[in-house]
């Protein structure tokens, strides 16, 4: 019998162990489209709803009343400061935007849990700093969104699906197609993290401070539904397109489609005619 060979493992700053406080985004607060009002156990293939970690959640509105944010970093102070060991707060969507409060007003404060015994996943992250949609714009309750801070005495891992319009918005926003994936990926890929791998090495990873950033590879899904009408070659192009709307990916990141065997490097011309090509296959007329 042969060996058994184990896949890859990207090694990221995360707790070996410990209490995984949860939160979930808006409207997780109930079951709607199919996903379960709690579905953060799920999350991230389940890793940290399963042994050695232990998950509690944390209950807030999740939802657009004014309060839902202000509530949620109540709620969240309290639980940070009674549950005793270590502790990983894991937001996603809005539960993100409530740890990044917390995180704001408690980043001085020498009474909070220390980065020995607390640390961040974030995941859908609204506020994650290099490209959060809700950046400068309004947030539930009234305030202005401020990007997730990476100077706070905690680790913080961000983790992004690349193109959910989220936590993954466009740098230049005069690129029309990058605009549509990004909103249609708001929708396709916001809501489903359950099947992201956070330690799968073919990530994009880095770091600024004390945050780790990680962006997934995948189909933009702006044109997925068009995958057996096109060639690689056209998706390709048309990725690299998209991409080119971003500038805040790192020079090494190299772009791969999943449903394609073309990896994308977005410093590449685009073909000319691809606008028309895609228009033809849409059936859009001039």
């Amino acid at each position: 019998m042969g060996l058994r060979v184990e896949p890859p493992v990207m090694t990221l700053p995360v707790f070996a162990s410990g209490t995984v406080l949860s939160m979930v985004g808006l409207n997780f607060n109930r079951s709607w489209g199919g996903i379960p009002a709690d579905y953060m156990p799920m999350a991230l293939q389940g890793v940290f709803s399963a042994s050695p970690y232990t998950m509690q959640k944390v209950s807030y509105p999740a939802s657009t009343n004014k309060n839902s944010i202000s509530t949620g970093v109540v709620n969240f102070n309290r639980a940070v400061r009674s549950v005793p060991g270590l502790k990983i707060g894991f937001g996603h969507s809005q539960g993100a935007q409530v740890m990044t409060h917390w995180m704001n007003q408690y980043k001085d404060d020498p009474t909070a849990p220390g980065p020995s015994e607390l640390m961040f996943v974030l995941i859908g992250n609204p506020l994650r700093s290099t490209g959060g949609f809700i950046i400068g714009r309004p947030e539930v309750g009234g305030t202005t969104g401020v990007p997730t801070p990476t100077d706070t005495p905690w680790t913080i891992v961000d983790c992004a699906r690349r193109y959910d319009g989220w936590p993954d918005w466009v740098t230049d926003e005069s690129i029309d197609i990058a605009k549509q994936n990004a909103n249609s990926g708001k929708t396709k890929l916001h809501t489903h993290y359950e099947n992201v791998n956070l330690f799968d090495p073919a990530h994009t990873v880095w770091s600024v401070g004390n945050t780790t950033y990680v962006l997934t590879q995948e189909t933009p899904p702006y044109f997925k539904t068009l995958r057996g009408d096109i060639t690689d070659e056209l998706a390709a192009d048309l990725q690299a397109q998209i991409e080119s709307a971003y500038n805040n990916r790192p020079v090494t990141d190299v772009p791969v489609d999943p449903a394609a065997v073309t990896a994308i490097n977005p410093a590449v011309t685009p073909a000319v005619g691809w606008w028309a090509l895609l228009r033809k296959f849409l059936g859009i007329g001039d």
